[in-house]
């Protein structure tokens, strides 16, 4: 078992912005085999299916302190899981932040015959 904050958070796809607040902080399970890239997390909610957590899009697994997209919600009876996949900008931004990175792009195509 492990905590997890939930968030209804939006941003665009090369930010490395994070939330401030979690909505809701739950106690949760991961679902084996558990991949810490993109876990699949069951919880139960007050309620079971009658609950609805689709309003939360973004989780951050506290243990691992990594930030997470939420891919898609499924009720199994009393539980929930969700779908999991890492935004590596958001959980490294300090790391990422800290560097010196160039990058070079080359238009230059060539034929490959």
């Amino acid at each position: 078992m492990f905590n997890v904050d939930f968030y209804t958070f939006s941003k665009k796809a090369r930010s490395t912005g994070i939330p401030s607040t979690p909505a809701i902080t739950l106690s949760c399970r991961g679902k084996n085999p558990f991949d810490i890239l993109s876990p699949t997390i069951q919880l139960q909610l007050t309620g079971g299916a009658a609950a609805d957590p689709h309003a939360y899009n973004y989780a951050r697994i506290q243990a691992f302190g990594r930030y997470y997209h939420i891919r898609t919600w499924r009720n199994v009876g009393p539980l929930w899981e969700a779908d999991l996949q890492v935004d590596a900008l958001a959980s490294w931004r300090t790391q990422l932040g800290g560097q010196s990175i160039y990058v070079y792009r080359s238009a230059y195509s060539y034929d490959i015959h």
